[in-house]
């Protein structure tokens, strides 16, 4: 009977692909491509301060934090506030484990050693910060449905760190 294999045969073939899909996903969404199409948009090639306006709110590992951006006119940057910021080891025992805060920001170009442009922050207290000590340089992605900053320590995964734009 020839039916019995074939059977078997094209029963497996679907099973056997179910198996792969369901192997490959957690390898899709660590790629450039699933990290682009679930967590944050592509990064962003060129970026100007009016595209980053506006209060940014936390997920993951910023949940809780939040970042008001605020343009200066004729400046690649401005103001900005923070709330429930990490702090960082050095000033953990001073500050706590997060701090609200004020400074400034502004964007650093794309160059030959920096592929994308950064979001660069600068806070008025502690006025220097060790590096490691708080989240201050961020990678900026956005498309026409949402606008993130993220700190990006692994382009193959999901940011941890990341803050999604809430309104201008």
């Amino acid at each position: 009977m020839t039916w019995g294999p074939t059977w078997r045969g094209s029963r497996r073939i679907p099973t056997a692909a179910a198996v792969c899909a369901l192997l490959s996903a957690p390898l899709t969404a660590c790629s450039p491509a699933g990290v682009a199409a679930s967590c944050v948009p592509p990064k962003s090639k060129s970026v100007s301060a009016s595209d980053l306006v506006g209060t940014f709110e936390g997920a993951k590992d910023a949940d809780g934090a939040g970042i008001v951006l605020k343009e200066k006119p004729g400046e690649d940057g401005g103001t900005l506030s923070v709330h429930n910021w990490p702090t960082g080891e050095y000033y953990r025992d001073t500050l706590g484990a997060t701090f609200d805060g004020t400074g400034t920001w502004e964007i650093q170009p794309a160059s030959k050693t920096v592929k994308y442009p950064l979001l660069q922050l600068h806070f008025e207290e502690p006025k220097e910060f060790a590096p490691e000590d708080t989240v201050d340089m961020l990678s900026v992605a956005y498309d026409s449905k949402r606008t993130v900053i993220y700190e990006d320590a692994d382009p193959d995964v999901c940011p941890k760190f990341r803050l999604e734009l809430q309104g201008n």
